[in-house]
């Protein structure tokens, strides 16, 4: 049987050396000698890269560089919110804006630590963009081929004759609530007076001159089906006879602007 005896002194770089001698007890010293060297020193954490702000639900990447020169490491993750990850680099979402304290630990295999924390503050997610645009779908019209009012267009005539009714409703497909643009062009009977072609009965030759009658606008419409009366009256403006083109198109609350639906018909005279 072995007794022993020890000596030791602190080495460079927190080592401790640690020398043995044994005795198998017959006052004849043995060759045996045991030197251990015993790690003391804590790993090394060079870097720590946490970002200072973030949005919730959002994944968040995070880094620790660390080093120990006599053993491996285990590096664990604290993220402040009552979750813990492993490894030097991680991904973590909060799920509530707030001001956390994320902590990283390093861990040497002879137990050794070093630890160190960051701050990171989270900010409510900001809503999803909308970049989806309304669609315009099934564009036509009660009455293709009608006279014009003497009332308003909100107030559309409803009266029906038995040749020609008066006004129309305009019907359309709306794919969300939007703002609907209703603008209305065509070809109508004039006179000439010079060398210009003017709208509507007069003492020169009959011509034929396009107008850019003007738009209605109706907000807050769909989602789908819509209906908008109209009386053939633009304000104060009376359409004259002649075959229109009526060009639809929608724009929703985030300014997207939706396809354009062509729709045709006439204004006869009384």
């Amino acid at each position: 049987m072995f007794v022993g005896s020890a000596a030791g002194a602190i080495g460079p770089g927190g080592r401790t050396l640690i020398d043995w001698a044994a005795t198998d007890g017959t006052d004849t010293l043995n060759d045996r000698m045991f030197l251990s060297e015993r790690d003391t020193a804590p790993p090394v954490i060079s870097s720590v890269a946490v970002p200072a702000r973030a949005d919730a639900g959002a994944d968040v990447g995070m880094l620790v560089a660390a080093t120990d020169s006599l053993s491996p490491i285990n590096v664990s993750w604290d993220f402040g919110d009552g979750s813990v990850a492993n490894g030097a680099a991680v991904k973590h979402s909060y799920g509530a804006p707030g001001t956390y304290t994320v902590g990283v630990t390093v861990r040497d295999a002879a137990g050794n630590v070093s630890t160190q924390t960051r701050r990171i503050a989270v900010a409510t997610a900001a809503p999803p963009v909308d970049t989806t645009p309304p669609v315009i779908g099934a564009l036509k019209l009660t009455n293709p081929r009608f006279r014009a009012g003497n009332t308003s267009t909100a107030e559309l005539a409803a009266t029906r004759r038995k040749v020609v009714p008066v006004g129309t409703t305009i019907k359309l497909h709306l794919s969300e609530r939007s703002t609907v643009i209703l603008a209305f062009a065509g070809k109508v009977a004039g006179h000439r007076s010079g060398k210009k072609c003017l709208a509507g009965p007069g003492k020169g030759r009959p011509c034929t001159v396009v107008v850019d009658v003007g738009t209605l606008i109706r907000t807050r419409r769909g989602p789908g089906n819509v209906s908008i009366p109209f009386s053939g009256r633009l304000g104060r403006t009376r359409l004259t006879p002649g075959a229109y083109d009526l060009a639809a198109g929608a724009v929703d609350a985030a300014g997207n602007l939706s396809n354009v639906k062509i729709a045709r018909f006439t204004v006869v005279a009384k």
